[in-house]
């Protein structure tokens, strides 16, 4: 009979994946979890396969060094040099010392040894003559300390232990939970508690956070609960830094995760639970590039990994809420504050026909300034840095447009510039016009630095802070800002969405919204959606709200999401 025919060849996609990942993650120690999850994000996104594969592993090891820890040069003796007499070197004391010292402390440091006065010449003569070794080691930043006082659990609420109950039970279960619960509900503290239990048990827990802002507020908070064996993972992380979260995630030398979209990438020992912290969020969504959502892919990992997903929020998206009601997700309702502290109330200002200051109404700048001689804290929210969204020449009209993109382009008093917020080009700020030669200008709208400009003059006696990408490019500047906020005294907190997630500012009990209803009219046909989802967070951030919005307040505000309804 004739001989069977063959087997089909494999379809070219997977032939190729099978021969581009399988080198990869074997040389790396990455497992079959990460290659299956390379090859669904392929598909999903229609992405090529070799960039993504890039996704999993820091700047640096794509440069083709080595995944190892920073290492130090060390020096030991050798078993020739252990019998070494020391007499034999009185005419080389250097080499006598650091033999003499080896002897006794069996290894040091290339470091130390310089410190005592050794040079390089007599270390390397000894090394010639065989008597020492020099050799390298890596070290761990990561060490698992003993016998530290950790803080114990705080009492929860009936709601709170009913959430972290359900999220026990599903150790080892690929089940998503939606936690529901409004702003101060303490929200953190249930998955907190629950991922204690995780990780007693040897697993590792990720926790995704929408912005680089609120790694530091959050690692804090773990750390007195978990040690010192947590780390962030960012951009805002230098290449070394990277390299050793990233080995420590994959050595299993951590035990909590937090960071931005890129942390769902990270490839871990022993993962135990996913949590995706503010998930309606649209910080994790890539918009360039690689264009993916990190909680769609946590999901998919979780999957993979068979364990359970939290996803937090006070303003679950549409397409959460959507799975809810088709039972895909499992829903934890927390409908009360954890304190016992009221819900904010809202009071929309109509501004039609009334005298504006910098975008700032009257009853926002009285109100302010009653909550100021309470001593408490207050917090103006503008969605839009810079100094004025547009500059044009008031003699022939020209407008400052981005010469690369069809936008305005946004004026920046410091340094003095004009910036392009959307494809970033920047260029001088001109002393004329480049149209006609005038030198008078005009400059329309308001960003955070004119506000800070008119807050400082009209409360001189008030320490006026403004938070945004602008003003915490230092690594360190947001960690010193929310150490003055900590302090308690009488402050104005200015600033855009870094201040509107997630934070905790006991002292803030005022909140004013600045042109609330811009995103309303936005090309996003999700802009209404995103509107209340922002105006629910700010308002979190304090026990009363004062919202006002533009003209369009007339008759008043609505959106409805989810039930809960913003005016």
């Amino acid at each position: 009979p004739p001989p069977p025919p063959p087997p089909p060849p494999p379809p070219p996609f997977f032939f190729q994946a099978e021969d581009v990942i399988r080198p990869l993650v074997r040389s790396r120690g990455l497992g079959d979890v990460y290659k299956r999850q390379a090859e669904w994000s392929s598909r999903y996104y229609h992405y090529p396969l070799g960039e993504i594969i890039s996704y999993f592993f820091p700047p640096s090891l794509r440069k083709g060094k080595e995944a190892k820890f920073r290492e130090s040069k060390y020096l030991e003796l050798t078993s020739k040099g252990s019998f070494l007499e020391e007499e034999t070197l009185t005419r080389a004391p250097s080499q006598q010392k650091l033999i003499s010292i080896l002897k006794d402390k069996k290894e040091m440091t290339l470091k130390s040894a310089q410190a005592f006065g050794i040079s390089n010449a007599a270390v390397n003569g000894l090394i010639e003559k065989g008597f020492v070794n020099r050799f390298s080691r890596e070290l761990s930043p990561y060490k698992k300390l003993e016998n530290k006082q950790l803080s114990s659990p705080k009492q929860l609420n009936p709601e709170q232990n009913k959430a972290v109950n359900a999220i026990k039970k599903a150790k080892d279960k690929n089940i998503t939970y939606l936690l529901d619960g409004i702003t101060g509900s303490g929200k953190t503290e249930v998955y907190l508690q629950a991922i204690q239990e995780i990780v007693n048990e040897g697993k590792q827990a990720l926790i995704l956070i929408p912005e680089i802002g609120l790694a530091p507020q959050a690692e804090e908070r773990f750390r007195e609960y978990f040690g010192d064996r947590v780390m962030s993972f960012h951009s805002a992380k230098n290449e070394r830094e990277k390299v050793d979260a990233w080995l420590g995630a994959s050595r299993g030398l951590v035990d909590i995760i937090i960071g931005t979209r890129s942390s769902v990438f990270l490839p871990m020992k022993n993962l135990g639970i996913i949590v995706v912290d503010e998930e309606h969020d649209l910080s994790f969504k890539q918009m360039e590039k690689f264009r993916y959502s990190a909680r769609d892919m946590a999901l998919y990992r979780a999957k993979l990994e068979k364990i359970p997903v939290v996803l937090a929020s006070a303003t679950p998206s549409l397409e959460t809420l959507k799975n809810v009601k088709e039972e895909k997700y499992e829903v934890l309702k927390l409908n009360k504050r954890a304190t016992g502290a009221n819900l904010p109330t809202y009071h929309a200002v109509d501004l039609k026909g009334k005298e504006l200051h910098e975008g700032l109404s009257k009853e926002l700048l009285e109100a302010t300034q009653t909550e100021l001689d309470k001593g408490n804290q207050v917090l103006i929210f503008l969605n839009r840095r810079g100094y004025a969204p547009s500059m044009i020449c008031k003699a022939c009209g020209w407008i400052s447009n981005c010469d690369r993109c069809d936008a305005l382009m946004t004026v920046h008093k410091n340094p003095l510039k004009l910036h392009c917020h959307h494809c970033e080009a920047q260029k001088p700020y001109p002393s004329k016009c480049p149209s006609c030669g005038s030198d008078d200008f005009l400059t329309y709208g308001f960003g955070t630095e004119r506000v800070e400009e008119f807050l400082r003059g009209h409360f001189p006696d008030t320490k006026t802070l403004r938070i945004d990408s602008d003003s915490t490019r230092k690594k360190e500047s947001l960690n010193e800002y929310f150490d003055e906020i900590k302090k308690g005294e009488p402050i104005i907190l200015l600033g855009t969405q870094l201040l509107a997630k997630g934070h905790h500012f006991p002292n803030v009990t005022l909140v004013g919204i600045i042109d609330a209803d811009s995103g309303l009219f936005s090309a996003d046909f999700r802009g209404s959606e995103r509107v209340a989802q922002l105006m629910t967070q700010v308002a979190g951030r304090a026990g009363s709200c004062l919202l006002y919005t533009s003209d369009a307040a007339d008759e008043g505000l609505g959106v409805d999401l989810g039930g809960r309804r913003i005016i």
